[in-house]
């Protein structure tokens, strides 16, 4: 099928739904969500997502996941500050766009 996914991708508003703050080596635990017309959410969009951590290199290899399912979980480093949570969907000619982020501290 030919499409045009930056059409496709633009038709959603996205939201990323994640804690203020998180325990250090806790679960972080965060939601994707995407809207369409008259704000009804849409499942099953596919995204992936990584973490930059404080301190370090963010996570090397984006972990994947869809809209409106289960919350997705990674491990807190063990490092306190600011992680920032980013999340990309698929655009056109195979890009991954960034649609969201979120600011999560590590206590």
């Amino acid at each position: 099928t030919n499409y045009d996914l930056d059409r496709e991708l633009a038709r959603y508003r996205w939201k990323v739904e994640a804690p203020p703050a998180v325990d250090r080596g806790a679960d972080l635990e965060f939601r994707v969500r995407s809207y369409g017309g008259e704000d009804v959410e849409v499942q099953g969009v596919p995204f992936r997502f990584t973490v930059a951590w404080p301190g370090g290199p963010s996570d090397a290899i984006p972990r994947a996941g869809r809209t409106g399912e289960e919350p997705r979980r990674v491990r807190a480093r063990l490092v306190a500050g600011k992680a920032k949570l980013l999340v990309h969907a698929l655009a056109a000619e195979e890009r991954w766009v960034k649609v969201g982020e979120a600011d999560v501290e590590l206590k």
